[in-house]
């Protein structure tokens, strides 16, 4: 997916050390104990979510770059 960044993270002593080479994922963790997304666009984030569906629409509002900012692709 052109655009995008996927970050699997495991919460534990391992997070502070992962959020040093990736900051997005810094603060962010899990509610409930269960796999939580977390869809950002332009530094703000839609409300974490536990629910497969919830992301679907989530991640189905990100817009796209501009034309003027997407780069050369062969």
């Amino acid at each position: 997916m052109p655009n995008r960044i996927l970050a699997v993270v495991s919460e534990g002593k391992d997070s502070s050390a992962q959020a040093k080479i990736i900051p997005l994922i810094e603060n962010k963790t899990t509610r409930d104990g269960k796999a939580t997304a977390y869809v950002c666009e332009a530094s703000a984030c839609e409300f974490p979510t536990t629910d497969p569906k919830v992301f679907a629409r989530q991640i189905w509002k990100v817009h796209p770059l501009p034309a003027s900012e997407k780069p050369d692709l062969p």
